[in-house]
């Protein structure tokens, strides 16, 4: 059977782009530890006090964090604006916000990211720098071995390091239970 190399045109206009009024995401003021945050609204702490966590590692971290991520969590856990409202203002779909921002929070939340921005001033220097790309900032292992001029393995051994010294805590008291 001859294949059909007409086109046949679309049933439906494409969607055009949204267009709204909101501005672009901006890159927050800079928090000072001090300063307390704004309690999130109701709906958002039944997520199991993730954003509140999220927001106290946003005060902490600060400037460590990539200015996009930084910006992301300001609008989610301070400025209190719902997911369909950030993906307007970065112009990307719902879905794919939400999973960003699902990644983001999970990354932000862990005890590897705690352990971290508490412990860096003390970490060895290549550890540091690990943790620091990798963990707090998020980027591939590919990214950080390139930029810090190490082997993937080494990369993926100093993350595995960071993850059992960041869980230890956890299995000492489950230990002593």
């Amino acid at each position: 059977m001859p294949m059909n190399t007409t086109h046949t045109p679309r049933r439906y206009p494409i969607r055009p782009a949204l267009r709204t009024k909101a501005t672009p995401l901006m890159m927050p003021p800079p928090l000072s530890p001090a300063a307390p945050l704004p309690p999130a609204p109701d709906r958002l702490r039944t997520a199991g006090g993730r954003l509140d966590l999220a927001a106290q590692s946003l005060a902490d971290a600060g400037n460590l964090l990539l200015p996009h991520d930084a910006a992301l969590l300001h609008a989610l856990c301070v400025q209190n604006q719902s997911v369909r409202t950030i993906a307007r203002l970065v112009q990307r779909p719902v879905s794919s916000t939400r999973r960003s921002l699902t990644m983001l929070l999970r990354r932000v939340i862990s005890p590897e990211f705690r352990f971290v921005l508490q412990e860096r001033r003390r970490l060895p220097e290549r550890m540091r720098r690990v943790g620091l790309m990798a963990i707090i900032q998020g980027r591939p292992v590919r990214q950080v071995a390139t930029e810090l001029g190490l082997s993937r393995y080494a990369v993926r051994r100093v993350l595995v390091a960071i993850r059992a010294m960041a869980n230890a805590p956890a299995r000492e008291q489950g230990a002593a239970a």
